[in-house]
């Protein structure tokens, strides 16, 4: 049973514990409550901090384990920026490499070019040599070897 008031009743007057604040100073004094109640207030006010406890432990857990998901999300993704950059340093290097080569070709293209360029000018000379010592018309050797009517005439043969 909770009591609300306590009351002092005389002929003349009365005394309220509520309305003098004295039901309130009881109240807050374990001095006149059984002890099975404060035990029991004991118990409740422990299960209330232990409740409380677990509830930020639980709190700390969660905030925990978010961090800890953050990071192997931020982690994960540097490792697969990371990859990137090295998939596409490796691809520019390949593609270097490729570049290089066919460069390489080109050059080689090149001075096959120029060689057999040089060797069929060379074949037109000592053909316009050969027509020239013969006798042969200017303009017939520069028709048959390709070659320019100055050239021609610079050319030094030694008659047969």
């Amino acid at each position: 049973i909770k009591v609300t008031d306590h009351l002092i009743i005389t002929t003349k007057t009365y005394m309220s514990f509520s309305d003098t604040g004295l039901m309130d100073k009881l109240r807050e004094s374990t001095k006149w409550i059984p002890q099975f109640e404060l035990i029991e207030r004991i118990r409740e006010e422990e299960k209330k901090i232990r409740d409380e406890a677990v509830a930020i432990e639980k709190e700390k857990a969660a905030q925990k384990i978010e961090s800890l998901k953050n990071k192997a999300a931020i982690d994960k993704e540097r490792a697969d920026r990371k990859l990137q950059v090295t998939l596409m340093e490796k691809a520019l290097e390949k593609e270097k490499i490729l570049m290089e080569k066919e460069k390489a070709v080109e050059l080689e293209r090149e001075k096959a070019k120029k060689a057999l360029i040089e060797k069929e000018k060379e074949k037109a000379t000592e053909i316009a040599k050969a027509m020239k010592r013969a006798g042969e018309p200017i303009e017939k050797i520069a028709s048959f070897t390709g070659l320019p009517l100055e050239e021609i005439k610079k050319l030094k043969v030694k008659k047969a």
